[in-house]
């Protein structure tokens, strides 16, 4: 029997110097944004630079689910609007053959409800979600160091080079080298996003329980896909046990 974690402030632990973090990460996302700007030509995001993917569908919430599901959009059996777009989470765009994090954002039109200070958006709700099974940082301070000396190099090398290091990222790991440690895509396997399942990286409370979603491939034309091309087809998420792409 699944049992579910419930809400309570002691769950987060936040950093004595969270802000100021926050305010160092927004810094150099800028500043990388301007690097690639400068070096393409064209503005991109400040990850997740390179479109492979841009989908629309529908959003099914099932009838009937348990009340630790049925929470915020998902309280009523109702169907929204989706945009569903695929990226890797280089910010620059690089050839398939780069390894790295491998991300998929979902917006959601037509959500209504609360929204956090600051959001301007009023009826629309966004995911995101990567195809590793953990965030690659515990916290922020380890993101911003991880970040660092990672992806936001990615500007400053050749292409060529990138290549060369995520090939021999991908036989280090394969020979488990560091085993215990846990893999991190920011150097390590080929995957592709539509073949595999993607989840919210970081928990988040919704309603009382405390939950991460998740989207499997739905069809069997996309399931296992592994290093070829997306097909044309449509796209059913679902909220249930497990989500459906």
């Amino acid at each position: 029997m699944t049992r579910f974690v419930r809400y309570d402030p002691s769950l987060e632990q936040s950093l004595e110097d969270e802000e100021a973090l926050m305010r160092e990460l927004e810094t150099m996302m800028v500043d990388l944004a301007r690097l690639v700007h400068e070096k393409h030509g064209h503005a991109f995001h400040g990850t997740h630079a390179k479109l492979t993917g841009l989908m629309t569908g529908m959003v099914e919430v099932l009838p009937d689910l348990p009340p630790e599901l049925a929470q915020g959009m998902f309280a009523t059996r109702r169907s929204y609007e989706a945009v569903v777009r695929l990226a890797p989470g280089a910010p620059e765009p690089l050839t398939d053959k780069a390894s790295g994090q491998r991300g998929l954002s979902i917006k959601v039109i037509g959500v209504e409800g609360e929204r956090l200070p600051g959001f301007g958006e009023t009826a629309s709700q966004d995911w995101v979600l990567g195809l590793d099974p953990a965030f690659t940082a515990a916290t922020a301070r380890d993101f911003l160091r991880t970040f660092r000396y990672t992806g936001a190099q990615s500007p400053h090398l050749p292409e060529p080079a990138i290549v060369a290091l995520s090939r021999a990222a991908r036989g280090v790991e394969a020979a488990q080298v560091f085993r215990p440690l846990p893999r991190t895509s920011l150097c390590g396997a080929l995957l592709h996003t539509g073949g595999g399942t993607v989840r919210r990286l970081c928990r988040q409370a919704r309603g009382d329980p405390v939950c991460r979603d998740a989207c499997s491939p739905y069809r069997s034309r996309t399931a296992g896909i592994g290093a070829g091309c997306v097909p044309r087809c449509g796209v059913r998420l679902h909220r249930g046990s497990p989500g459906r792409l």
